[in-house]
């Protein structure tokens, strides 16, 4: 019998998602965690206050699929498999009332345009020009607005592109923005910077405000932390809306994220303070071990690198992707077989390695489409 081996190498000890609150300050997170009953098909869904609708027609339609939005949360997407047949998405506040746009996760599925371009509207009119916009939120982060003008008083949202086949997640937005001197700054996004291994000692952030910031200090930050993990808040550099915060001495199992605390003496540039906590930054996970997820790696490659090694895939196993996302924590690359064994995976120029921890989706079902948990599987070193 034909048998599914889906192989997510992982070397860990555990892998944790975190969600992110929903509403800080006047900024609120309309997430698909609790989508409202459909009975029927539908090309446009109600939920948090505002309509997001797929600019197509019946049969053709939308709904909430796990594992595919923000952290292997749930997403929004469509079942268009023409290509070309979804040009546009539309979000609107029910009601027609203002608000800012501040951002969006938006990440392409296994087809589709790769990037297109996002625009707010007032009263049917365009404000600003079209922005560029990558889909590629499941590395990037969620795509952040927050201090672009054109988005401060808006009533509508289109995205757009040649072949939209996307998830949609996370749309934050806040009241009108009214960018006077009494305001304060904002943190608009906490993010890794680069692709640091899981073992390394140190990591830098990129901090990133909606207007300039004065006396930002390694004390105004905080770490949250999962697990053993632990480590320093070193330093701030930077000026303007854009900082860098180094974290070193960092040891243990788990993950660290940089949060910024409350009642900080942040300021302005007309010297306001007031800036509000920020809780919802990307998550550095740590480990003795390095933790190979396939998470950069191009889909259908035999070989794949952590560290400073190389290892090479024989038989019919291959980094393989789908929606929804197969891996540990909602990830979307995993190792996924394509037949029958025997398959190997050896380290570059015969080094040896130490394996601690390997994570299987096992499937005796002749498609291998689902889970059974039964079956023979040797795994031999």
């Amino acid at each position: 019998m034909k048998k599914f081996l889906s192989l997510p190498f992982f070397f860990l000890v555990f892998l944790i998602s975190i969600a992110p609150p929903k509403v800080f300050a006047q900024i609120t997170v309309i997430d698909f965690e609790n989508p409202p009953t459909l009975t029927t098909a539908v090309t446009s869904i109600s939920i948090g206050g505002f309509t997001f609708a797929a600019d197509f027609s019946l049969p053709k339609n939308i709904g909430v699929s796990s594992g595919t939005g923000f952290g292997g949360s749930r997403g929004l997407i469509d079942t268009n498999f023409d290509i070309g047949g979804l040009k546009k998405w539309t979000i609107t506040r029910d009601g027609g009332s203002e608000f800012q746009f501040r951002s969006i996760y938006i990440q392409r599925r296994n087809a589709g345009s790769v990037s297109g371009t996002i625009q707010g509207f007032k009263n049917n009119i365009a404000v600003g020009s079209a922005k560029a916009l990558n889909f590629d939120s499941s590395t990037s982060g969620p795509r952040d607005f927050s201090a672009d003008p054109d988005f401060f008083d808006v009533d509508e949202i289109r995205i757009q592109g040649d072949d939209l086949y996307v998830v949609l997640d996370n749309f934050t937005y806040g009241s009108v923005f009214v960018d006077g001197a009494t305001i304060p700054a904002e943190v608009t996004s906490i993010n890794r910077i680069g692709a640091p291994l899981s073992n390394v000692p140190s990591v830098n952030f990129a901090v990133n405000f909606s207007k300039a910031a004065s006396n930002v200090s390694p004390d105004d930050f905080i770490l949250t932390r999962t697990g053993s993990a632990n480590g320093n808040i070193a330093t701030v550099s930077g000026s303007g809306t854009s900082f860098t915060v180094t974290v070193n001495t960092i040891t243990g199992e788990g993950s660290l994220r940089l949060d910024l605390r409350s009642g900080t003496n942040i300021t302005n540039a007309n010297g306001n303070t007031g800036t509000p906590t920020f809780t919802v930054g990307q998550s550095h996970f740590v480990s003795s071990c390095l933790i190979e997820s396939f998470e950069d790696e191009t889909v259908g490659s035999k070989s794949f690198s952590t560290g400073v090694n190389t290892f090479t895939v024989t038989g019919n196993l291959a980094v393989y992707t789908e929606v929804p996302f197969l891996g540990i924590g909602g990830s979307k690359n995993v190792l996924k077989n394509s037949g029958v064994g025997t398959y190997t995976i050896s380290v570059d120029n015969d080094k040896v390695v130490f394996l601690k921890t390997i994570a299987f989706y096992l499937s005796s079902a002749a498609d291998g489409n689902a889970p059974t948990g039964s079956g023979t599987l040797t795994l031999r070193g």
